[in-house]
């Protein structure tokens, strides 16, 4: 069967358009069974519509998919109405982290014929053979389908498949060069062919504000596999950097250290970041020295907050004494650090906004600090917790980003979080070693870049206003 795999247009200002990932894999999983896919990236076509239908036009398409993250779901909405007028014979799947969290609004909002939820790549599959072979789409799982009486949600799969069991991205599909030439992050060294990875799936920490899209149990690749995929990328594309998107990548510490011992003994000269960040607590020296001599420059950690009492009521249970420890060992490796903090949790006071502040500012070994808003995303016990207390939120496709609050907090308006989010980020540059930094770098365009866009927010922050409110 041809399945035409699609992410949708969204505003790429808000979100960069990284190499889709995830769409390869699922056409990894869809070619490795038989079946024939295309990968249509439309935020990368200066036409997305026009793009579209000249696709349609070229192939029959009996299955398309389409991939979508909350904010990029409007464009969803958009592409849709044009497969039902130039393909009116194809069925289409929505999947990714909105349809996962929400399947049955995702499908009636936008007409689709399904929806998958949580990891995609064996129930893609299986509904591409039920659909050419005819059989009970009940078989599927983790669909999600209308039928006379209502909706169908099939279970879950479980257990989910070990990773070494799902083949590697179909990076053949797509130009890579795109990607590569685009990738703008603090990231990435000057100079360098960057493009993110995946080793592992799944944490098994429950934190309210995330997705629960690969389930609540650590997977990763063995060491082999995420080397074989380095060796690739690099010597057939020429890519020397390596973003690695994991959740939670030293979860089991020995398999990192395996997989820098790989590294070393390949005597590839790249470079590692990590953007999403490492848990703090599953460090030391060993895995850090093994990390630095194999390439590692840029390590982030997610805090989130300095209140225990929030660590603990959002599930994060991070130790902050943790933190202090990654970061100087990270800082001892000659290694660039960065800070994720929010601000504006549910039961969250002034004060323990202004405890995160003060900890962010203080903290020398920090070289650069995120400071965002939680986001009760569709399926997140956030989203869950604000609807049972009854709470307004605000929160739809076009703003649905961590950069504006969505719900109030306590006696704080959504001025007032505006400008404590603005605060935070002041108190944490104005101090003179990273003023210096600053400064330093503006000289590099890349650098003043991530810099000044920034700024450029803020200031928009200013004038920002609601625009209406929904129920999470």
């Amino acid at each position: 069967m041809r399945v035409l795999l699609i992410r949708p247009p969204y505003r790429a200002k808000k979100i960069a358009p990284n190499f889709p990932i995830g769409l390869a894999c699922l056409a990894a999983a869809l070619e490795g069974n038989g079946h024939e896919p295309s990968i249509l990236d439309l935020p990368l076509a200066p036409a997305p519509i026009e793009s579209l239908r000249r696709a349609l036009g070229q192939e029959d398409y009996p299955l398309i998919g389409i991939g979508a993250l909350t904010a990029q779901f409007a464009g969803v909405r958009e592409v849709i109405p044009h497969i039902r007028s130039h393909s009116p014979g194809s069925r289409i799947v929505l999947g990714g982290p909105h349809a996962s969290g929400c399947p049955e609004e995702a499908i009636e909002q936008t007409g689709a014929d399904f929806a998958i939820r949580g990891e995609g790549e064996k129930s893609l599959v299986e509904l591409a053979s039920a659909l050419e072979w005819g059989a009970e789409l009940r078989t599927v799982p983790a669909l999600v389908y209308r039928n006379d009486v209502g909706f169908i949600r099939n279970p879950l799969r479980e257990p989910l498949p070990p990773m070494d069991d799902l083949p590697l991205p179909a990076y053949h599909l797509l130009d890579l060069e795109p990607y590569i030439q685009m990738l703008l992050s603090e990231c990435v060294r000057p100079g360098s062919r960057p493009l993110q990875i995946l080793t592992s799936r799944g944490c098994p920490y429950r934190c309210t504000y995330c997705h629960n899209l690969f389930g609540k149990r650590f997977r990763g690749r063995s060491p082999q596999s995420v080397l074989s995929e380095i060796l690739l990328l690099n010597s057939k594309y020429g890519v020397n950097e390596f973003l690695v998107h994991d959740d939670i990548f030293n979860f089991e510490m020995d398999r990192a250290r395996e997989i820098f011992r790989l590294v070393l003994k390949s005597e590839l000269k790249i470079g590692f970041s990590f953007p999403n960040g490492l848990r703090a607590e599953f460090m030391d020296e060993d895995l850090m020295g093994l990390m630095a001599a194999a390439g590692v420059h840029t390590v982030g950690v997610g805090i989130e907050c300095a209140s225990r009492r929030l660590q603990e009521s959002t599930r994060k249970h991070l130790c902050i004494p943790d933190v202090d420890r990654f970061l100087r060992i990270a800082k001892h490796c000659h290694m660039q650090t960065q800070g994720f903090f929010m601000i504006g949790f549910p039961d969250e006071n002034a004060e323990e906004i202004h405890q995160t502040i003060r900890y962010a500012r203080r903290t020398k070994e920090l070289d650069t600090a995120f400071f965002s808003f939680p986001t009760p995303y569709p399926g997140t016990e956030l989203a869950r917790q604000l609807a049972e207390r009854g709470e307004p939120v605000e929160l739809g496709s076009e703003n649905s980003d961590t950069y504006t609050p969505h719900f109030r907090v306590g006696g704080l308006g959504y001025r007032k979080l505006v400008w404590l989010r603005m605060k935070a980020y002041l108190y944490f540059y104005l101090t003179p070693r990273r003023l210096w930094a600053i400064f330093r770098d503006l000289g590099n365009p890349q650098f003043a870049a991530l810099y000044l866009n920034p700024l450029r927010r803020m200031v928009q922050m200013l004038t920002w206003k609601p625009r209406g409110v929904t129920r999470p």
